[in-house]
């Protein structure tokens, strides 16, 4: 890559920020939310990376509006933090603690791709955690929780523990006033400006994280304990894992998808990659103490025997700024430019096969039903949602997706899938050294080339050369990288 091309992971301004890392402990929780919050930024505005010598930070500046500001923002956040612990205080909901064992879990209280890996660990009876700490804001009930959980945890009793308390709360009453002030210095020599709602999310996450930090400190956490994440990344889960460094335990970040740059960062003790192309990357960084994948051997390539091409997609998430701005757009561009390959003389008489992202049901009713609508009239079949991905992809001619983690998921199986790149977000992530297109001439040409084995065989070898997937790992895998 030229060194005049934007990247998130490397040659960017964004990589010596990530390097900049406060030494104390109010100034690294503001930090990290607040370092997210600008990648965010840099989703819509690559160039936004590079606009400053000064990173991200003014010089000089004193705003009073800007101060105010913030502090209404603070006010509100721990607000809603303390009226959050209120719902779920006992006796109605309890809260738990943390009892004598080695194990833990810590997850959001969800099935999504950021806890369906651990989950899937704990199914398999490759880990078994006796206890399994709830991250992030949520009124539902253990009950309601374990109900969600319940095709991932048969027969499996896990005490569910939310990481606070009225005695933490009292607490962190002088440390919150501390992360006030240094917050207050912070934010006012920002060179954006963030929305006010998401300054008063950040504080949220800011105080409950403060507290959290206290609860577990109160609890009786066996030393050399360890504590597994789905994700963390964020000043309630940096507090917690902070807190279990302090107990001279460790925090291990399971890393569930493929990194599309900084959006990982956080300060576990090891963090586990979907592949050793993005533990690479993270070494760099110097966040994490360890950065780790599991090497394993190539895979035979799988043979294309069927007329089938599948389409994997998740243009139209909640998350993706592009979503946020423009809705569907991208989603339905997406359908409508594979759905043309039908028209080639070629191609004719293949079956279509959409396998939307799991989010897309969650969507409103009339915007789901529109893309599914609109699909079918393309001629696309619409996978179930628990079909697998070895069931549903085995002998297809083609795999296309967007930039995902399917892409690498697909590697492992001995799949090549064509990443359909319309945002241009794959920059030089793990996703670069796949074959990769960004409209319809592209995608053809591409396909033409691919046709003959020996090109896809190679294609195939290059890419997995690069990126490297990870293995699958056990407990004891990860023991023997804590020392």
């Amino acid at each position: 890559m030229m060194d005049s091309m934007i990247s998130r992971n490397d040659r960017s301004t964004a990589i010596l920020i990530a390097n900049k890392k406060p030494n104390n402990y109010c100034s690294l929780l503001w930090y990290i939310d607040t370092f997210k919050s600008y990648l965010s930024e840099t989703n819509i505005n690559p160039g936004f990376l590079t606009k400053s010598k000064d990173l991200w930070f003014r010089k000089n500046k004193f705003c009073l509006i800007e101060k105010l500001i913030f502090s209404i923002s603070a006010i509100l956040g721990l607000s809603a933090v303390i009226i959050y612990i209120i719902k779920v205080s006992p006796p109605k909901k309890s809260l738990g603690k943390v009892k004598h064992n080695n194990l833990l879990c810590a997850l959001h209280p969800e099935i999504s791709g950021r806890t369906r890996h651990i989950l899937s660990l704990i199914k398999s009876d490759i880990i078994n955690p006796q206890s399994l700490i709830i991250l992030g804001r949520s009124t539902l009930t253990k009950k309601e929780i374990l109900e969600s959980w319940n095709s991932y945890l048969i027969d499996k009793k896990l005490e569910l523990i939310r990481p606070y308390d009225w005695c933490s709360v009292i607490r962190s009453i002088p440390s919150a006033w501390l992360l006030y002030v240094n917050g207050l210095r912070n934010y006012s020599s920002l060179l954006f400006l963030l929305p006010a709602r998401e300054k008063v999310a950040i504080c949220f996450r800011v105080f409950l994280g403060n507290i959290s930090f206290k609860w577990l400190k109160s609890q009786n956490l066996t030393p050399q304990s360890v504590v597994l994440f789905g994700i963390t990344g964020t000043a309630d889960t940096v507090s917690l894992e902070l807190a279990i460094h302090y107990k001279n335990s460790y925090s291990i970040h399971c890393v569930h998808g493929q990194s599309s740059g900084l959006n990982f960062l956080s300060y576990s003790d090891v963090a586990i990659f979907q592949s050793e192309y993005d533990a690479s990357y993270y070494r760099r960084i110097n966040s994490y103490r360890k950065c780790i994948s599991f090497p394993t051997s190539i895979p035979k390539v799988q043979s294309r025997l069927s007329d089938k091409i599948i389409l994997f997609s998740n243009l139209a998430h909640p998350s993706n700024p592009y979503y946020q701005r423009h809705g569907s757009r991208d989603e339905l561009y997406l359908l409508s430019m594979v759905a043309k390959i039908l028209s080639l003389k070629n191609f004719f008489n293949f079956n279509l096969v959409w396998k939307p992202h799991p989010i897309l049901y969650k969507l409103h009713q009339s915007q789901r039903l529109n893309l599914f609508s609109y699909a079918k009239s393309l001629g696309f079949r619409i996978a179930a949602q628990d079909s697998s991905l070895v069931d549903l992809t085995h002998g297809s001619k083609w795999v296309l997706t967007s930039p995902s983690t399917i892409a690498i998921d697909c590697l492992k199986i001995g799949i090549l899938p064509i990443i359909i790149d319309l945002q241009k977000t794959v920059l030089d992530s793990s996703l670069c050294n796949f074959p990769r297109i960004k409209d319809f001439a592209e995608l053809i040409a591409t396909l033409e080339h691919l046709e003959l084995d020996n090109n896809y065989a190679e294609s195939f070898e290059f890419s997995w050369s690069q990126v490297l997937p990870s293995a699958s790992y056990d407990l004891e895998d990860i023991s023997q990288n804590l020392e």
